[in-house]
């Protein structure tokens, strides 16, 4: 029964959508081509996000809430921000993240 509902519910709002002029939403990557290009261009040209990102994952490995991995990965990232001249690097200390 519940599935006849189900169907009839989806049929319903298929013809509503179709008669109404309703188009579909354009296409998520037709929505997010521009940004992606530009980080796509940001990357090419500049490798020291990949380097970050390379040293996180091959030198401070996996990092599980609480564990010591997670609290080096978070006092380098901040050290790597300040280090970068952002600004507001807060974040939690002492283990008990997320």
């Amino acid at each position: 029964m519940m599935r006849y509902v189900l169907g009839l519910f989806l049929t319903a709002c298929a013809l509503l959508a179709s008669c109404s002029g309703l188009s579909a939403a354009e296409p998520l990557y037709q929505t997010y081509r521009a940004t992606a290009d530009k980080l796509i261009g940001a990357a090419l040209e500049d490798t020291g996000g990949y380097e970050k990102l390379a040293f996180l994952c091959d030198r401070i490995g996996n990092r599980l809430c609480g564990s010591s991995a997670l609290d080096r990965a978070i006092q380098w990232a901040a050290a790597q921000m300040k280090k970068d001249g952002l600004e507001n690097r807060g974040y939690a200390q002492g283990g008990h993240h997320g």
